[in-house]
C-alpha cells in the first residue's frame, strides 16, 4: 500500500471517495492473481479506514457506505498497433498528421519500485499548458485486418499507456474510432484506408 491517503469529496455532506488500494505484481490476466488482488484490497480497505479514524481529521466517525465490485486494472495485455505510442510522446507534447484525441494527463506510474521507467519518467509532472495527440495508427491492429482497438489496450509502451489510459483520453478514443469505423463501412474501405482529413 502507498504511504499516503487520498481521497476525493463527492456531492452531497460527507461523503468522500477514497483512492488508496493498490496491489502489484499481479496478472491481471491471470484469474487466481487477480483474485489475490483483491483479497489484498480488502485486507488494505480494513487497515485504511482504521487509519483515517484515526489521524486523518473529518473520518474521526466514517465508515463505508460502498466498495467496487471489480477490480480496477490498469494495464494487461496491449494490442500492438500500425504504431506504438510512447511516453517520449507525452513528454514532447507530440502532434500527428494523423491525431484523433487531445490529451494532457502526464505519465503516471503508480508503482515506484517497477525498472520499466526512468526516474526522470517517475518525477515527470504533467505540464497543462500544451497537450499531446493519439494517433489513428495507435488504434489500429498492425496484424489483423480491421480490427480497432481502444482503451488500455491500445498499441502503446509501459510509460505512454500510463498517461492515457485514463477515462477522458478513453473516450476520445472510442468517439475517434466510432467516426472512422462509419467512414471504413460508409466506403467499402480497410481502417488502414481512411485518413484523418475527412476525405
Amino acid at each position: 500500500m502507498h504511504n499516503y491517503f487520498f481521497f476525493i469529496e463527492l456531492p452531497g455532506s460527507g461523503r468522500a471517495s477514497v483512492n488508496t488500494t493498490h496491489s502489484f505484481d499481479k496478472s491481471a490476466v491471470d484469474p487466481f492473481e487477480l483474485s489475490e488482488a483483491v483479497t489484498d484490497c480488502m485486507a488494505q480497505t480494513d487497515q485504511l479506514i482504521t487509519f483515517a479514524r484515526e489521524y486523518v481529521r473529518g473520518f474521526e466517525k466514517s465508515g463505508i457506505e460502498k466498495i467496487a465490485t471489480l477490480m480496477g486494472v490498469r494495464e494487461s495485455r496491449r494490442v500492438r498497433g500500425l504504431y506504438v505510442f510512447s511516453g517520449e510522446d507525452v513528454k514532447a507534447h507530440r502532434k500527428f498528421p494523423d491525431g484523433v484525441v487531445r490529451a494532457t494527463y502526464g505519465i503516471d506510474v503508480h508503482n515506484r519500485s517497477t525498472q520499466r521507467v526512468s526516474e526522470e519518467e517517475r518525477k515527470a509532472i504533467p505540464v497543462y499548458d500544451d497537450y499531446y495527440e493519439i494517433p489513428l495508427r495507435s488504434l489500429i491492429s498492425a496484424d489483423l485486418g480491421n480490427l480497432a482497438i481502444i482503451g488500455r489496450c491500445f498499441s502503446s509502451d509501459f510509460s505512454g499507456q500510463s498517461a492515457a489510459r485514463v477515462m477522458p483520453t478513453v473516450a476520445g478514443m472510442g468517439q475517434a474510432i466510432g467516426r472512422v469505423l462509419y467512414q471504413a463501412i460508409s466506403r467499402g474501405e480497410s481502417l488502414s484506408e481512411i485518413s484523418i482529413d475527412g476525405r
